[in-house]
């Protein structure tokens, strides 16, 4: 995957595109809903969760920015500015453009374009 094709990816695309990445078996519902199949039972049913929605919860973006090598060490970048946005004053603001137009998108296309080295 390049990273212009990373960032031309709408919501449901980088969902599926982490979740391939993570090597989630992901199911879709007849619903449309996307969920993800953790095991099997002891009768042979598999067991489903619900997949996490890392595009638009901004907790399961943190999660993947959790993630990221220099930042799980504690030495966050200054300000965040790595996927374009900041903290003042305990709330997030958009610095720059270059991931995304909103922190979750932003976290999204940093992880894959890190996860793929492009």
């Amino acid at each position: 995957m390049t990273r212009d094709e990373i960032m031309a990816m709408d919501a449901a695309q980088l969902r599926l595109a982490i979740a391939e990445k993570r090597g989630i078996n992901v199911v879709v519902r007849p619903s449309g809903t996307l969920v993800k199949r953790e095991e099997f039972d002891l009768l042979g049913s598999a067991v489903f969760s619900t997949l996490p929605d890392w595009p638009n919860d901004i907790v399961s973006a943190w999660d993947l920015v959790d993630e990221f090598p220099e930042w799980s060490s504690g030495k966050y970048p200054s300000c965040y500015r790595f996927i374009g946005w900041e903290t003042r004053n305990g709330e997030l603001n958009k610095v720059a453009e270059e991931f995304g137009q909103t922190f979750q998108i932003a976290a999204c296309r940093a992880w894959l374009v890190w996860k793929e080295g492009v």
